[in-house]
């Protein structure tokens, strides 16, 4: 089993002088009329195992989900950059999930007033860890600058 920390993925294609990079452009985007939301957990340690910016596809009743790195150094989001679904369980109540061999992000996210507020869970190697979190509507960003594989 492949604890959180230990994932990479999204291979690169072709050799070259840049072999093992995967450029922006190359990427899957989010969909032009997706909904951003920048995320904050209450727990610090897990905060940078999971996404800091999500894109929801925009859809009916589910969509594409997409996991923006938490910061600089975080690796974590090739394996599920492109890689998430959402689904919408009532008014103003959405599940996004991620996942990535034996790790699953979820993210279950509500509408309060003027805030969205919820739970993010973890699931790696058997352990599951929860943390709340608060989200704010944001722009969304272009993809992730590169991919490199190493």
């Amino acid at each position: 089993m492949m604890g959180l920390t230990a994932l990479l993925v999204l291979p690169a294609c072709g050799g070259g002088p840049r072999a093992g990079v995967v450029s922006p452009q190359a990427l899957p985007r989010p969909d032009r009329a997706a909904a951003c939301y920048s995320l904050t957990y209450s727990e610090s340690g897990l905060s940078a195992r999971l996404p800091r910016i999500i894109a929801l596809d925009k859809g009916g009743g589910s969509g594409r989900a997409f996991w923006f790195p938490a910061s600089r150094g975080d690796t974590t989001w090739r394996a599920f950059y492109a890689g998430g679904r959402w689904q919408r369980r009532g008014r103003g109540h959405v599940v996004v999930t991620f996942r990535h061999e034996s790790v699953r992000a979820g993210l279950d996210l509500a509408q309060q007033e003027s805030a969205v507020v919820g739970r993010a869970t973890l699931s790696a190697d058997g352990a599951e860890r929860e943390t709340t979190l608060q989200a704010q509507h944001v722009s969304c960003p272009a993809p992730p600058a590169s991919a490199e594989s190493r």
